[in-house]
């Protein structure tokens, strides 16, 4: 008898070969659906994970979906009542603090207006997508795509109600070619130098007053840090007596170290003795190099410095005060309704930013091994690299 005559009916070789092969397929097909399930619950959970990540890192919004206060929103610093010109830490410059987004609306959906920058690149392209935000996609013309007289014949064809110029450049640009046209202005340090504080114009600062400054600086130096030098050069000097009245406000002893005929060294010397440093840098007596002996000194001493801007925090300095650039954006296009409507405040129309924050760079504070709790970084752009 054949050994297919002794299979059962339907159960050969050939059946049994399939049979096996069925339960396998069925087993990598389980297997496989089995990761498929793990990788796309991975994919939610991964999805959540970074939704919290945005929600606990996302910047501060201006108004919370049902019009009430954002739990988000930063303190700004100015009020709704226009406050006088205050000193800002760049040669004479002043700028005006006021929170002109709570008691000014956008212009007019209809109204035309015109953006003059350069090639779009932060943080001018920053500025100019929350203008956009806030007042609507305008028309863009770029210097460097922009012939002689260009600007003059754009004006002549659109009549626009005022041009947004971002930048010194395009400021310098408006004013030759379109000098009958209301002015916006943004990303320029000297605007008052400049002739920018006049009726028919208005603008952000690129700087933020020292008492603003202060506030957000001493919110992260710890308390420990009791006695604190301001080192200046002369120009500062309205600068740093404001910046001794906050320490002394903020139940801290200020040392003021103007820069004589001994310099940089001299400054250093009289500020050995002290906790932390407020360092203003100039630009001229106390330039890059000036600066960085500063750094080397205050390292060396284990000594926090304090600045008034940014840069030197990327830099290396441990604290500073900066800025939002978008929110920068924002607040020009409440500036150009106030502008066009005539609704200016009476008095200088250079401002200070709405929002400061302050800067704070963590290699730094992990090198002084000091300890930051929430609240001293509730309002703070964190830098971190070695």
């Amino acid at each position: 008898m054949s050994a297919d005559s002794q299979a059962p009916p339907g159960r050969g070789p050939l059946d049994e070969l399939r049979r096996e092969r069925r339960e396998r397929d069925r087993a990598h097909g389980r297997l496989a659906w089995g990761l498929v399930g793990a990788a796309v619950l991975a994919l939610v959970l991964l999805g959540l994970w970074m939704h919290s990540l945005q929600q606990s890192a996302a910047p501060a919004v201006d108004a919370a979906p049902d019009g009430g206060e954002s739990q988000t929103q930063p303190e700004p610093d100015g009020s709704a009542e226009p406050g006088p010109s205050a000193p800002v830490p760049f040669r004479t410059e002043r700028c005006r603090p006021w929170h002109v987004s709570a008691v000014r609306e956008p212009p007019d959906a209809r109204t035309r207006l015109l953006v003059l920058t350069s090639r779009i690149a932060d943080p001018y392209g920053l500025v100019l997508a929350g203008f956009a935000e806030a007042c609507a996609q305008q028309r863009t013309l770029l210097l460097e795509d922009l012939a002689p007289g260009g600007l003059r014949e754009a004006v002549a064809r659109q009549a626009p109600a005022a041009i947004l110029a971002v930048g010194t450049s395009a400021v310098q640009r408006a004013q030759a070619e379109a000098p009958g046209t209301r002015l916006l202005f943004a990303l320029v340090p000297n605007p008052m130098e400049l002739g920018l504080d006049r009726g028919d114009a208005a603008g952000v600062s690129q700087w933020v007053p020292v008492e603003a400054m202060m506030r957000r600086v001493l919110t992260v130096l710890p308390r420990s840090r009791e006695r604190l030098a301001v080192i200046f050069a002369p120009a500062m000097q309205p600068c740093a007596a404001e910046a001794a009245a906050a320490i002394a406000a903020d139940g801290r002893q200020a040392v003021l170290c103007e820069l004589g005929e001994q310099g940089v060294d001299g400054a250093i010397e009289a500020a050995s003795a002290t906790h932390a440093w407020v360092v203003f840098p100039d630009r001229s007596q106390i330039d890059a190099a000036a600066f960085h002996r500063i750094q080397v000194a205050a390292e060396e001493r284990k000594i926090p410095v304090a600045v008034s801007d940014e840069a030197h925090v990327r830099a290396g300095a441990f604290v500073g005060v900066g800025v939002d650039s978008t929110r920068v954006g924002r607040q020009l296009c409440r500036l150009a309704g106030a502008l066009i409507r005539d609704e200016l405040p009476a008095g200088s129309n250079v401002f200070c930013p709405e929002y400061s924050f302050a800067a704070v760079h963590f290699a730094v504070v992990e090198k002084l091994g000091y300890i930051l709790d929430h609240e001293q970084l509730r309002q703070a752009k964190i830098y971190r690299w070695h």
